[in-house]
């Protein structure tokens, strides 16, 4: 016996819902607490020793992918909700620019290059421009 349509959209509505709020509860993979970065439960604390302004290009991780794992970097970049800043035409083996939030750049490239995928991390150089 079929449903009529509109008892049909209802229970795909609920199950829609019900879905969405089970997986809202779930933990997000990216914390931020003070000046500690948390991903995936693992916890970055930012240096203290260390001079940012002159060391790290503000709100830029360069990140380097491992041979033919790019896509991966990718997905990941994206579920950490991190994203690329456009410079030139992608290649393999070259590093991508990767926005993050101010003074979280050391946290984040500790962060990222804890990944199977990821090369290499470094920073940026604070003279470039990146517009």
């Amino acid at each position: 016996m079929s449903l009529p349509e509109p008892s049909r959209r209802f229970l795909c509505a609920l199950a829609l819902a019900a879905s969405l709020s089970l997986s809202a509860c779930g933990e997000q993979p990216v914390r931020y607490s003070g000046t500690t970065l948390i991903v995936q439960g693992t916890e970055y604390e930012r240096s203290r020793d260390k001079d940012y302004d002159s060391l790290w290009g503000q709100g830029a991780v360069l990140v380097t992918p491992r041979p033919g794992r790019e896509a991966e970097v990718d997905a990941l970049l994206r579920e950490f909700s991190l994203t690329v800043i456009p410079k030139a035409p992608a290649t393999s083996g070259t590093p991508m620019i990767v926005a993050v939030p101010v003074g979280f750049e050391e946290q984040w490239a500790t962060a990222l290059s804890a990944q199977p995928s990821v090369f290499t991390t470094a920073n940026e150089d604070p003279t470039v421009d990146r517009r």
